[in-house]
């Protein structure tokens, strides 16, 4: 392998391991550059002089957290984060760019964060904590009997990834029920496999250690979850504008409204509303508030030295250094090294951001849709138009519930359909709406739909895929539009989908009877798309 990796990291130059690296890749360049921070300084210190001349010839980097400029590295093709998390550099403009294949060390910490999850529990449960301070001052002194033991409690983990699946393991260990909460559907065993690096023997690599798998992208799904009478409640989840603030008073008067529980964080300190996390643990187990917390994230960071956290008995506070281990190092070069060999053998590669999506965020794609001919009228609204939509997991499923299916995609067209047949799908409506979205990412992951197929009013040989059991109709699939499908809106069960969708084109308007109204602002078609042969759709990132 040819190339130049930049090494810029906040640790000692490992000098054993980057011979290795060199005999491994003998056509490899290497150059070190230590990041003179401390590790827990490196979240928000990410400023680093590197020699303009090393970085012109950077075709591979691995960092902690500084990242330059593409211009300023126009041969970078890789970069590997040393850490699992990269919300600290989401912003970047690496991450925009489709030249650079980004990696991160997802699986690297997880045995560390697991140790320190139940450590700091213990410290808390056991009062080791408090024992410790009458060492200190040479007291003999006496406790009040310990909260708790381990064994039989119920913990929940919001987020269950690589360090989710390793504090599992361990907290089994204790013969502790584990339930565990994600946005997004575990509903197979397959779905529930860990496909990120982990290290042999460590984690939940098939997803078996729950006992129950939650999920969702509401208040309410949230809530359900949190009312489980949770013992113990550890956040392992990233930060997103969708997960900060996530956890709020009336998310911790639910999780505390049967008995008082411990609190762990090692996500990112805004994922909890920090002035609701302070009320309850002064509230106390006596109060209806949180028996205690472990943090080893805060918001900020540094945390002030005036903020209250410090001073409140029942909280356990480590500057953000939970996964900091010379193993945990190690790890990460680990990691990159797999990557190369994969690289170099044309493999794929572990723990791959996706653009478009990073660290779970989501991100913003720009989708020009660019609708053949149209009537003229028609063309001259729609040509070159472009709408901005969100990417994100979708789940649709049928009215018994008999079948779910899942897709990953864009909106990329959405229109209402008046075509003769429509009437006798629904048994009700003369007119259907649907998005149309790719394929390719297309999961059935409960039941297995029944399909039948006829010849459509554009020529087209349509397949409908429905219940066995209700009848309904989930999604379309075409001649007309190979390798994508038009779902049917009614089946999708996210309800902001349902009430921000709008039309943007009618087909089959010949069809529309004069009680219907046309939707203000959607173009109408006569007939289909124009050829019979669908929406022509280009995506492009922002």
């Amino acid at each position: 392998m040819a190339g130049h990796l930049l090494m810029t990291l906040p640790f000692p130059k490992p000098e054993p391991l980057l011979k290795a690296f060199q005999g491994a890749f003998p056509d490899l360049k290497v150059t070190f550059l230590r990041h003179e921070v401390k590790p827990a300084e490196a979240f928000v210190k990410q400023d680093m002089y590197i020699p303009p001349e090393i970085l012109r010839e950077a075709t591979h980097l691995m960092t902690f957290g500084v990242v330059p400029d593409p211009a300023d590295a126009p041969n970078l093709r890789y970069i590997h984060f040393s850490v699992a998390g990269t919300d600290h550099v989401a912003h970047k403009a690496v991450f925009k760019d489709p030249n650079i294949t980004i990696t991160t060390s997802t699986g690297g910490p997880s045995i560390a964060l697991a140790e320190w999850v139940m450590g700091s529990i213990l410290g808390l449960t056991r009062q080791l904590f408090q024992f410790k301070d009458l060492q200190n001052k040479r007291t003999w002194g006496s406790s009040a009997p310990p909260p708790f033991t381990l064994d039989g409690k119920k913990m929940g983990i919001v987020g269950y990834g690589s360090i989710g699946r390793q504090v599992a393991r361990l907290a089994q260990a204790f013969s502790m029920d584990v339930v565990v909460y994600n946005s997004r559907p575990r509903l197979t065993a397959e779905d529930r496999k860990d496909r990120n690096w982990y290290q042999a023997g460590s984690g939940d690599p098939d997803g078996t250690i729950p006992s129950a798998y939650f999920h969702g992208q509401s208040r309410e799904d949230l809530h359900k979850f949190l009312s489980q009478n949770l013992d113990i409640l550890v956040l392992a989840l990233p930060l997103t504008p969708a997960t900060k603030h996530l956890i709020g008073e009336e998310e911790l008067s639910i999780l505390n409204a049967n008995s008082p529980a411990l609190l762990v964080n090692i996500a990112r300190g805004p994922v909890i509303y920090q002035e609701a996390l302070i009320a309850s643990l002064k509230k106390g187990a006596a109060g209806g508030g949180l028996l205690g917390a472990a943090l080893d994230v805060t918001d900020p960071e540094p945390l002030p030295t005036e903020n209250e956290l410090w001073g409140l008995p029942n909280v356990f506070i480590t500057p953000h250094i939970s996964s900091v281990t010379t193993q945990t190092v190690m790890r990460a070069y680990r990691i990159l090294q797999d990557n190369l060999v994969r690289q170099l053998k044309g493999g794929e590669l572990f723990n791959v951001i996706k653009k478009g999506i990073y660290n779970g965020q989501k991100t913003q794609l720009r989708v020009q849709l660019h609708l053949h001919n149209l009537i003229k009228s028609t063309l001259t609204n729609l040509k070159d138009s472009s709408i901005t939509i969100l990417f994100n997991m979708t789940q649709s499923s049928c009215l018994c519930g008999a079948n779910v299916i899942t897709y990953e995609g864009t909106q990329e067209l959405k229109f209402k359909c008046h075509c003769a047949n429509e009437g006798k799908l629904t048994g009700a409506s003369p007119f259907s709406l649907n998005f149309i979205t790719s394929t390719d990412s297309l999961k059935v992951v409960k039941g297995e739909l029944k399909t039948w197929g006829f010849v459509v009013d554009s020529g087209n040989f349509m397949t409908n895929h429905c219940c066995g059991e209700c009848g309904s109709l989930l999604y379309r699939t075409s001649s007309g539009f190979p390798g994508k499908m038009a779902v049917k809106i009614g089946c999708v069960d996210d309800e902001e989908i349902l009430k921000t969708f709008v039309p943007e084109v009618e087909i089959f308007t010949r069809n529309r009877p004069s009680w219907v109204p046309a939707v203000e602002g959607a173009a109408q078609n006569w007939t289909d798309f124009g050829t019979g042969e669908g929406p022509a759709v280009a995506v492009e990132a922002n």
